[in-house]
């Protein structure tokens, strides 16, 4: 399942890395939008809005590709700098 690889290879390995290097703390850009109150979440409900965002981003591509903005071609790339090269390019996992 893809959230457990993001959870496995993205969250956990970037914060051993970090407390590995010396971090102390995590600076949490959601403090300046908002009250860092969150409520527990499941992981189905985890998987729900995981889901939720890769239906948005087929959908904006496929949009930009009838509309004749992109091509098929780079609409896969484009998903795939999105949903996993762009992470794992910011938090070292290649």
């Amino acid at each position: 399942m893809i959230m457990n690889w993001y959870l496995k290879n993205v969250v956990t390995a970037t914060l051993e890395r970090q407390k590995k290097d010396g971090a102390i703390a995590v600076k949490f850009v959601t403090a300046y939008y908002r009250s860092l109150d969150f409520d527990d979440a499941t992981k189905n409900e985890s998987q729900g809005v995981y889901a939720k965002a890769r239906e948005a981003l087929a959908l904006a591509l496929t949009g930009l590709i009838k509309d004749k903005e992109i091509t098929r071609e780079r609409a896969m790339e484009l998903a795939r700098m999105v949903m996993r090269e762009n992470a794992a390019q910011l938090y070292k996992l290649n």
